[in-house]
């Protein structure tokens, strides 16, 4: 009996294995014919930080946010102790943050062209989420998120701010999650009998949305986020990232887009699929034509332990700019989903 060949069987298992991974690498980001002025955004905990950071570094392009469970722009100033103290539970000692202070600072910012012009803010729709049972980010911080928009700029109609539910610090939906009041726990959503995805679409939207869909028909895809950023790890980003895409612009129809910032400890390394699935944002997106854009990070133990967006300068000095490492590579997906880039 003839005897195999040790190399040739070595041989043949490692291209196996090769085969293997570049048959499960996620495929480039596609592009879909995108209207970039109905572009939004939105976000949770360090995600609402993000997401403020994101509308006011971008607002050329952004038209309006959701911020659930977070603070005004640039609240942190580049440290860790502002963040955990001012900016998530102001005290005697720490101080709270204060929104009209930020806006001058933040038009300061614009002038030396890091940021676009605070004047785009104008116009634009801004929700704001912040639960009374919140014991993770006080309410403190986010009234003055409103205050910041309104130094900003925009009119007190354009700004809707809820902070009288008995939530605790989480993702608000209809029926899936924790108990509405129940603390800082995994996967960060919370059934509070409210739709908070689909009321912070239509604020942004200005209330012209079809009804969300029973049963989404569209699908979520993946895509390599190092096409955006070399070595997304080592800045905290994923190596691969997410979107839900209609069938509607699967097919070639006008689309917006919306982009959604999870938070800490929520990425799909942490939870799987459950804040992609379950936060409400697709039966919405389904019917109105949104592709929603899931970004993802990844945790890093030198800076970064939980998986947060990079809200207080763990990863870049320019982290709060159009140049921030997170901000650019998100841009850069939103230029390549509206093939803009």
């Amino acid at each position: 009996m003839t005897r195999g060949c040790p190399v040739l069987s070595t041989t043949i298992i490692v291209i196996s294995m090769l085969i293997t991974t570049i048959s499960l690498a996620a495929e480039p980001l596609p592009s879909y014919k995108v209207d970039l002025k109905e572009t939004s955004v939105s976000g949770l905990s360090s995600g609402a930080y993000m997401a403020d950071q994101f509308h006011v570094a971008f607002s050329s392009t952004i038209k309006g946010a959701g911020i659930i469970a977070g603070g005004p722009y640039n609240c942190a100033d580049a440290s860790l102790m502002t963040a955990l103290g001012r900016c998530m539970k102001p005290s005697f000692f720490s101080g709270s943050p204060d929104g009209k202070e930020l806006a001058a600072k933040a038009n300061k910012i614009a002038a030396n062209k890091m940021i676009d012009d605070l004047s785009n803010l104008k116009g634009n729709k801004v929700y704001i989420f912040s639960g009374t049972k919140d014991e993770t980010v006080d309410q403190k911080v986010g009234d003055q998120v409103k205050e910041f928009y309104q130094a900003a700029g925009l009119e007190k109609d354009d700004i809707r701010y809820v902070n009288d539910i008995a939530a605790g610090h989480a993702m608000i939906t209809q029926n899936y999650g924790n108990g509405c009041s129940t603390a800082s726990k995994s996967p960060y959503i919370s059934k509070c009998d409210r739709d908070e995805a689909g009321n912070l679409l239509k604020h942004i939207y200005d209330g012209a949305l079809n009804t969300p869909s029973e049963k989404p028909g569209g699908k979520v895809i993946g895509f390599a986020q190092g096409e955006f950023l070399a070595n997304p790890t080592s800045h905290s980003l994923a190596d691969e990232g997410y979107a839900f895409i209609p069938e509607a612009c699967e097919k070639g129809e006008m689309c917006k887009v919306h982009i959604v910032f999870h938070g800490c400890q929520q990425n799909v390394a942490t939870i799987g699929k459950e804040y992609i699935e379950n936060a409400g944002y697709n039966r919405w997106a389904d019917s109105n034509k949104i592709i929603v854009l899931y970004p993802q990070t990844s945790s890093n133990l030198s800076g970064n332990p939980k998986g947060c967006w990079d809200w207080w300068g763990y990863d870049s000095d320019h982290y709060y700019t159009k140049k921030g490492n997170q901000m650019a590579a998100v841009k850069a997906m939103l230029s390549r989903l509206s093939g803009s880039e």
